[in-house]
């Protein structure tokens, strides 16, 4: 999301907004100038709500409510609006026009015409420069630029919104460290300092906040770690780790439920004199492994 351009993503975002809240829970609005003219029937067309759609020669646009920047006395509205457009035949993509239109309001019904509709400007992010220029077009073909309508505590709510000031967050953006390894590997996280809990009955205790199967015997003060049906033993978490066929015999006393079954499954290990275990990489912070099958084959990218 953070590669998005602003505006692009803030359209997203009220598609979430407005899918969630309805019209009637929004603020009631300042009173606007200009009423338009009641249709044939003796009035305007509710808003049917959002997002909209319209197919045409088997191209489809579905676009979401504006997200108001302006609504200048009452008269003339600029904003934005999230779209996705559909070529016949062809694939969805995500976009944002830039609109200007020019406003009236029924403030007895609280619906505003938005009419005269002109698209300021199109972007497509994910499109390249000729797929996009063809997206504007079909976009300002389908696009029902003479009039739509939309209630007014929306548009009200919209352009509160947009006055808003965002608060400021502080986020954490170290990047985390990268392991990289050309052979079978592990990567072996304990959460900050090892919190250890017994095993009943027994001398072993258990690691709680590791991604492993992990035991520490605190008989033979060693570490002892399950990878699927693989035992390593190590008298340091950082390692060095190998292979081992031999177990505490306290581990083969562990309880018989569910949490302890899979570790039950590969008690006594079986090993073999050429066996090597994967190589165990030790974390107590975030990390990320990145696992090549021998050394890395590059392509080049058309």
């Amino acid at each position: 999301m953070n590669s998005m351009p602003r505006t692009f993503r803030r359209c997203l975002c009220l598609v979430l907004v407005f899918c969630l809240f309805p019209a009637t829970l929004l603020p009631q609005a300042q009173k606007p100038a200009g009423t338009p003219p009641s249709s044939a029937g003796g009035s305007i067309d509710p808003d049917p709500g959002w997002p909209r759609e319209v197919s045409q020669g088997g191209a489809k646009l579905v676009y979401y409510q504006p997200q108001i920047d302006e609504w200048k006395e009452y008269r003339e509205l600029t904003g934005d609006m999230a779209v996705s457009l559909t070529p016949a035949g062809g694939q969805p993509s995500l976009g944002v026009a830039s609109l200007k239109a020019s406003t009236m309001a029924d403030l007895e019904k609280r619906i505003v015409v938005i009419k005269s509709i002109e698209i300021a400007s199109a972007r497509f992010p994910s499109a390249d420069k000729a797929t996009a220029e063809s997206l504007d077009r079909l976009l300002r073909q389908l696009l029902p630029t003479p009039s739509m309508t939309i209630s007014l505590d929306r548009v009200v709510a919209g352009l509160q919104r947009t006055k808003t000031s965002a608060k400021p967050v502080a986020v954490k953006t170290d990047p985390p460290r990268i392991f990289v390894s050309k052979r079978q590997a592990i990567m072996l996280l304990v959460d900050g300092e090892p919190v250890r809990a017994p095993v009943e009955k027994t001398e072993m205790e258990f690691v709680v906040n590791t991604n492993w199967d992990l035991f520490y015997d605190k008989k033979g003060k060693n570490n002892y770690l399950l990878t699927e049906k693989t035992w390593l033993s190590a008298s340091a978490l950082a390692g060095p780790w190998a292979v081992t066929g031999k177990l505490p015999d306290d581990l083969s006393k562990l309880p018989a439920n569910q949490n302890w079954d899979d570790v039950k499954k590969a008690i006594p290990p079986t090993v073999s004199p050429t066996m090597r275990g994967p190589d165990v990489l030790f974390t107590e912070k975030p990390a990320e492994l990145i696992l090549f099958q021998g050394e890395p084959a590059y392509l080049k990218i058309p």
